[in-house]
């Protein structure tokens, strides 16, 4: 090649542009060539087309050194030395707190890359050579090189050691002792090589005050005597050199302009052969010789990879291996212009697609963001939305361009990332969370309980399936709670404070509309759940879905997820609760309706539930300032007040609450909007007074700066007189050292009862407080009394209120500082005070409110009050003053004191809910006297209206199945199912029915990988329900489906996962779609009807079904054969296995069935109870457990034979 026509044969770009490559290496084994990028990835190319072969990252820093092996391809950062399989697996990772100023690498002796041999040598700007074994992934040695190692290359006896002052070091790799000195450049060493006897350098050097390259490249004799032989020109500088492997004396040498050179260094230089590779403004910075010499590699900064070569089957090794290539498919589709798109083949691509970037992982986009100084903000003025700031250096006269280089500092200021190890981030982490518990104890705060902390759903290490993460290590309650791994989870909060409000769910869950998207029937399907589910886990997955659904909820910033919506989200996610539970109320208005038929969901002229429980109506006086005529009068409606703060310092006297509240009220601000008399925008003074005042009253804390939380902080500036009188309580009470009963006099601002009048006449709001957790002791004939005495003047309300729940942002990580510069982060928790019913439903019956449950403290001889809710968990009996802290699924007992705690400001009150106290009375003597009554008719207090769905919408269902049957037999389309009939086969109590479902991906698993290269799920992908079949399973129609639906999607699939689900694309599309198509409400509302009515189903891991179905289904109704031929602590058996060894049939084969699958269950229970009842059940379990493990859990040939002898 040295004597030939050289040519450029490929050229290809990296992964991202200008992601600069920093090195570039032939593989010795395969016709590959890797690089290695200056953010941390190598990429491997197939040679010479440079099709890319694989690509994966090695570091989170600049590759600086690269050298190939047998086993892999060993790569060189400042901190690490990472070895990996061609295919990108990690074999290799070594990090040691010594070494974190590597610089280069070399193989020890030459022909390393032959297996076995794993010796390396790494070069410190420390002045130090270490010797790394890769076998052992130890230091074998190390020792001082006299000067910080800029490049190394060996030649399996002597070591060259380029330095930064331009000497090289020779040094027998035997004794490692120097041998020779040559001052070879007057800067530092850029590149080097040996081989044989002959050394050649390339280097810097100093002219007019600024660093070159040398334009020279010295040739050295190492023999006996270093001598030099010659200096061989080349004017644009060379920066690397290397050898040509056929060629005992040609060197290439190339420079950062693209220029290379082919020359004999033996002959002075005199025959050589000049190129430029097209790099365009890039600069040149690796190249390497491939060992046939056929071909050579070069990278430049804009991250294009150029190989060039006499002809394109020239080979990079003379005898390769064949390289492995991963088996291609290509699949064409012919479509009509009618036809769906969905039934185009997309091929796969070797790129990482854009929807497949994890969205939570920062991504280096090139230089920081830049910092505007705070001076240069002081004196900016602004035209036309454009700021500006004179030059303070301009003067007349002065050169062009003098002034603009006195201001670049200031101008060019960007942020600075600084890499911190983690020694330090831990060191750094202790000592913040030192000085904030420092900070705490001094200003009498405590720290955050492990109950506020957020909790989340992890991928045991074992590699468990999803759903067998354990639930009941973090609630031990009998009450449900809500997963967080699903997309709007935020709203798990506001969910489980509606549910205990009785008069709100007996209203939802009675509420049925042909609506798809109505939130009242999917908050009603949510409350239900709630309350069958008894201890577990649901999961709110059909509501969120709905709420991604309405453009109002996108536009207000509620909704999360895809990119268009997380560009629009509210970013507080306090203030996005509020939102949230001001626009569920509204559309739980708008949606209102008195009919429980599938006719129509008109709103009804009865008054919502919304406004019946929250409502709270306003009349606004608007006065024109300007004009004579009257003021004007409207009528308005509200679900929330808002709290309004002062303005004054906060050295002044903080208000007591009532006062905020009477503010907020009856508020009187001053604005300019517009006039209907004056038809202009005028200043108007707008007076705005409530008319009535709701059964429960919400009040949304819009705590929105540092100022606002002030008044929240049990240690703010107050009257001295009620911090001196309260100090001594308020330290009894941080103890645990006295009782919620004598906390009467504690500085708590928030209070637990508040009492509300309103004087129309006057135009008066009067609130007043009481901040004890128990009252005043007023009996309920005083407060009835009270409020008969009130109704008798019609000019006057009058209601009096106690704290019944609170929602509460929670940020755990001690950074109080960041509270409002980062509202994104944290999560929501919730503190609902139950009532007596919700304990009587789950299993416990109240004792009068003056009982109270006391306990001995396990750490001292004093009594101390112990929660309520405390005894729930037990089943012991409780009060009717109950606690209960809802923190996603994490469910705990608390204290009527650690509602009020805010922990400084870890713990900021986003929500407040305060229940008139006459509903209360009413709720636990109507659950009082049902008790008496009947001591199960508590369950049905609540539950006789969850039963909404009646026979009659569930024919309108079933008729809509018998229509598409029949336009089915009309179109010669064979039909899957047979409805039920109604007239003789009515759904009813203990009807046995088989079930399985199918579902597709509408988003990939959110994958990490540890240090160690081992990928992990962060998140699971989500999935949605895409068939449902229900199967008789009795009667002369047994085995025959009744229900087959397709569910129509209504957010794009992400994979059909048509090999498990037997989904294909079309078949969701009613458009195009043979099968019965419908969506998922009026799916769910044939599977709700069939679990109320007591059906039975069986099934094969109807866990999972149930879980994404969004239903729960009491246990006693559920019969799934995955458990029932389940020894304990071993493997689950698959479907295809058991109805393989015990009923002889091969189901699953290319894909899966729903009908199919649902009648092999039906199948195997009978199997199971003949095996029962011959006594043989037990002894059969154990066989096929045998024969499991004997051949690895598959089905081999001769399972008919071993069947047949079986039966």
């Amino acid at each position: 090649m040295a004597g030939e026509n050289l040519r450029e044969i490929a050229c290809v770009a990296q992964q991202r542009v200008n992601d600069a490559v920093s090195h570039v290496v032939f593989d010795p084994l395969l016709e590959l060539i890797w690089t290695a990028s200056s953010t941390g990835s190598l990429h491997s190319y197939l040679c010479p087309s440079l099709e890319k072969y694989t690509v994966f990252g090695a570091h989170s820093t600049a590759v600086i050194g690269l050298l190939a092996a047998a086993e892999g391809i060993v790569s060189l950062s400042s901190g690490c030395v990472r070895m990996h399989t061609r295919g990108g697996l990690s074999i290799l990772n070594f990090r040691d707190k010594g070494f974190f100023d590597m610089l280069c690498c070399d193989w020890e002796r030459p022909g390393a890359e032959r297996p076995g041999a794993k010796r390396m040598l790494i070069g410190h700007t420390s002045a130090k050579i270490s010797v790394l074994d890769l076998s052992t992934s130890c230091i074998a040695t190390t020792f001082p090189a006299g000067q910080g190692i800029a490049v190394l290359r060996s030649n399996g006896r002597l070591v060259a050691c380029g330095g930064m002052s331009g000497d090289i070091v020779l040094k027998d790799l035997r004794t490692m002792k120097a041998e020779h000195t040559i001052d070879a450049h007057p800067g530092k060493i850029s590149s080097l090589d040996l081989k044989g006897d002959l050394l050649v350098s390339c280097g810097l050097a100093p002219r007019r005050g600024r660093v070159y390259c040398d334009s020279v490249i010295k040739v050295f004799d190492i023999r006996q005597q270093v001598r030099p032989l010659t200096n061989i020109p080349f004017a644009p500088g060379a920066t690397t050199l290397r050898f040509q492997p056929k060629f005992s004396s040609i060197v290439l040498a190339t420079s950062a302009s693209g220029a290379f050179l082919l020359t004999d260094v033996q002959g002075g230089g005199i025959d050589f052969q000049g190129y430029q590779v097209n790099c365009d403004t890039d600069a040149l910075l690796a190249s390497d010789v491939s060992s046939s010499g056929e071909l050579l590699g070069f990278g430049d900064s804009g991250g294009y990879v150029h190989v060039w070569g006499t002809s394109e089957h020239a080979h990079a090794n003379l005898f390769s291996l064949p390289t492995e290539l991963p088996g291609v498919s290509s699949t064409q589709s012919h479509i009509s212009e009618q036809d769906s798109f969905a039934n185009v083949y997309i091929p796969g691509s070797s790129n990482t697609p854009f929807s497949a970037i994890d969205t939570s992982m920062p991504i280096r986009v090139g230089l920081p963001p830049r910092m505007v100084e705070r001076v240069l903000l002081e004196q900016m003025s602004a035209v036309d939305f454009v700021g500006y700031v004179p030059n303070p250096h301009w003067r007349r006269g002065i050169p062009f361009g003098d002034a603009s280089c006195a201001v670049a500092g200031l101008r060019n200021t960007r942020q600075i990332w600084k890499a911190i190890s983690k020694e330090q981030t831990a060191a750094n982490q202790w000592s913040t969370l030192s000085g904030v518990t420092s900070q705490l104890r001094v200003s009498g705060s405590k720290r955050l309980p492990k109950a506020y902390r957020r909790v989340e759903i992890k991928q045991s290490q074992s590699k468990l399936k999803f759903e067998e993460f354990d639930f009941s290590y973090y609630n031990k309650t009998r009450f449900a709670g809500l997963e967080n791994d699903i997309i709007n989870s935020y709203c798990n909060a506001l969910l489980q404070v509606l549910y205990f409000i009785p008069k709100l769910q007996a209203a939802v869950t009675s509420h049925v509309c042909e609506r798809e998207f109505c939130l009242t029937c999917e908050l009603g399907f949510v409350l239900h759940m709630l309350q069958l589910a008894r201890g577990s886990t649901c999961q709110p997955s059909n509501l969120l879905r709905a709420l991604c659904q309405i453009r109002e909820a996108s536009a207000l910033g509620l909704v999360e997820g895809l990119e268009e919506w997380e560009n629009g989200k509210e970013k507080s996610l306090a203030k996005r609760i509020q939102n949230f539970s001001w626009f569920l109320l509204e559309q739980l208005h708008k949606e209102w309706g008195g009919t429980t038929g599938l006719e129509s969901c008109s709103p009804s002229p009865a008054a919502s539930i919304s406004d019946q429980l929250f409502g709270m109506p306003f009349r606004v006086r608007s006065k024109c300032r300007g004009g004579s005529h009257n003021e004007v009068v409207q009528d308005r409606l509200s679900f929330q007040v808002n709290l309004q703060y002062p303005t004054g310092k906060s050295g002044s006297a903080r208000p007591r609450f009532a006062e905020l509240l009477e503010r907020s009220l009856c508020k009187q601000e001053d604005m300019r909007a517009w006039c209907p008399h004056c038809r202009a925008y005028v200043p108007l003074q707008q007076v705005r007074l409530p008319c009535s005042l709701p059964s429960i009253l919400i009040i949304d804390c819009c705590i929105r700066r540092e100022s606002d939380l002030y008044f929240w902080n049990a240690d703010g500036d107050h009257n001295d007189a009620v911090s001196n009188s309260t100090s001594a309580r308020t330290k009894g009470v941080q103890s645990g050292l006295m009782s919620p009963a004598n906390q009467t006099g504690s500085n708590w601002w928030l209070p637990f009862r508040i009492e509300i009048t309103i004087d129309s006449l006057t135009s008066r709001v009067t609130v007043s407080e009481e901040r004890s957790a128990y009252g005043d002791g007023a009996s309920d004939n005083e407060i009835k009394h009270k409020k008969s005495a009130d109704a008798e003047g019609t000019a006057v309300s009058h209601a009096v209120y106690e704290l019944t729940a609170m929602i509460a942002h929670i940020r755990d990580d001690f950074e109080n500082d960041r509270l409002f510069h980062d509202e994104g982060e944290g999560h929501l928790v919730a503190h609902v005070k139950v009532p007596d019913m919700y304990l009587e439903m789950h299993g416990w019956h109240a004792l009068p409110s003056s009982v109270q449950a006391v306990s001995p403290s396990t750490t001292s001889n004093v009594l101390q009050h112990e929660p309520a809710a405390a005894a729930v968990m037990r089943g012991a009996p409780v009060s009717s003053s109950d606690w209960v802290l809802f923190n996603d699924f994490c469910i705990a007992p608390t204290s009527t004191s650690e509602v009020v705690t805010l922990y400084g400001k870890q713990k900021v009150p986003c929500l407040l809910y305060y229940t008139q106290l006459q509903e209360r009375i009413m709720e636990n003597n109507t659950s009082a006297n049902v008790s008496e009554s009947s001591p199960d008719s508590s369950a049905t207090l609540v539950k006789s209206s969850s039963q909404p769905i009646s026979d009659e919408i569930f024919k309108h269902l079933v008729s809509e199945s018998a229509s598409f049957r029949k336009l089915s037999a009309s179109n010669d389309i064979s039909s899957t199912f047979w409805p039920f009939d109604m007239t003789t086969e009515a759904p009813k109590p203990g009807l046995l029915l088989g079930i399985d479902a199918e579902f597709v991906a509408l988003s990939a698993s959110e994958k990490g990988s540890r240090e160690d290269g081992v990928e992990f799920v962060k998140r699971p992908a989500r999935l949605s329900l895409a068939r449902v079949s229900v199967v008789r399973g009795e009667g002369d129609k047994a085995g025959v489906c009744c229900i087959d639906d397709y569910i129509c999607m209504v957010e794009p699939v992400y994979d059909y996962l048509t090999r498990y689900s037997g989904v294909s694309p079309g078949d969701l599309d009613p458009a195009t779609s043979n099968h019965p198509v419908t969506n998922l409400k009026k799916a769910y509302l044939k599977l709700r009807y069939l679990v109320d009515k007591g059906c039975r189903f069986v099934g094969h891991g109807l866990k999972k079904d149930f879980r994404m179905i969004n239903i729960v289904v009491p246990q006693d109704q559920i019969i799934d054969t995955v458990e029932l031929f389940h020894l304990k602590r071993q493997r689950m058996l698959s479907l295809r296995f058991l109805a393989s060894y015990l009923l002889n049939v091969t189901i699953q084969k290319e894909t899966h069935d729903s009908i199919e699958d649902a009648c092999t269950a039906l199948r195997l229970y009978e199997k199971y109870k003949q095996l029962v009842a011959a006594e043989e059940f037990h002894d059969k379990l154990l066989e096929i457990y045998r024969y499991g493990r004997r051949h690895g859990w598959e089905i081999s040939n001769d399972m008919t034979m071993v069947t047949a002898q079986c039966n």
